[in-house]
């Protein structure tokens, strides 16, 4: 939008949108308020859909996921974080606050903070909820009020879930997802959403991949000592199946109850997520 003679040509209104979020792509937003409600009863249905197949949204109904959906169109435009490249966009965005809110837990830790977009989705998905974002650097995050965070990794501390409440983990940190199972098992949640949970037929193309991802952990597909290499980002990478990482995954594989493929919601609203998400209800 930095070309002026195709902003000189622009209705008043779009251009004064484009200017004030121009960080946030809304090159690829709908105006028409029409058009607006029919693409939040398409993303809705998808996701309506999705909840229909888990134990843990299926007594959602659709308006509530129209209603919610609406909501968060305002919340994405409003978030203090600029220029986001990596971190959660708008379709992923409309994921993390959906599962939020129609879960409503009291506790919910997130593990990844970046620039803190997810931080702030969470707090306005439930407000209500004590939540705590663990990242060892947060030299760049935008800090939203009400949440806490540490400058650490979550085992750093004493973070758990108490009798009655339930606990939803937000895992964007690429680390072992395994291991984030029996953690995560450990403090009593139930809950888990991982980002970047790509089968190891696709474990390319996300930085630092969290292995065994949750795919990897209930598909089992490789050998006993089976060894994966690929090129990434003009470097060599290395994966051993190992006697220890086979116990990894079968220990994490009998605690997980369910792991659902979050839908990408790219052929709803036109923009590729940053974020391949996992819901995992745990035993």
């Amino acid at each position: 939008m930095e070309n002026p003679s195709l902003l000189d040509h622009l209705p008043r209104d779009f251009v004064k949108i484009a200017k004030k979020y121009s960080s946030k792509g809304v090159e690829l937003f709908h105006l028409n308020p029409r058009m607006i409600e029919r693409q939040d009863a398409f993303i809705a249905r998808t996701v309506h859909r999705f909840f229909q197949s888990t134990e843990a949204f299926r007594h959602v109904d659709l308006d509530t996921i129209v209603k919610a959906t609406g909501e968060f169109r305002d919340v994405f435009l409003e978030s203090p974080v600029d220029m986001n490249s990596g971190g959660a966009n708008f379709p992923s965005g409309i994921n993390l606050f959906l599962m939020t809110r129609c879960l409503s837990p009291g506790l919910i830790v997130e593990s990844g903070v970046y620039k803190g977009q997810s931080s702030y989705i969470l707090s306005k998905a439930c407000p209500k909820a004590t939540i705590h974002a663990f990242d060892p650097n947060l030299q760049d995050a935008a800090r939203t009020r009400g949440v806490n965070y540490h400058a650490s990794d979550w085992m750093q501390s004493d973070v758990r879930c108490g009798a009655g409440v339930k606990g939803l983990g937000f895992f964007d940190d690429h680390q072992n997802q395994a291991r984030r199972v029996l953690q995560a098992f450990e403090r009593r949640f139930k809950y888990m959403i991982a980002d970047d949970s790509w089968p190891m037929e696709t474990i390319t193309g996300c930085g630092w991949p969290p292995i065994p991802s949750i795919d990897m952990i209930v598909n089992d597909s490789l050998e006993p000592d089976e060894v994966v290499k690929w090129a990434e980002f003009g470097r060599m990478w290395t994966y051993v199946h190992t006697p220890e990482m086979r116990d990894l995954c079968s220990r994490a594989r009998r605690l997980i109850k369910a792991a659902y493929e979050v839908p990408s919601l790219y052929r709803e609203t036109g923009i590729a997520p940053t974020s391949a998400y996992k819901f995992v209800e745990l035993v």
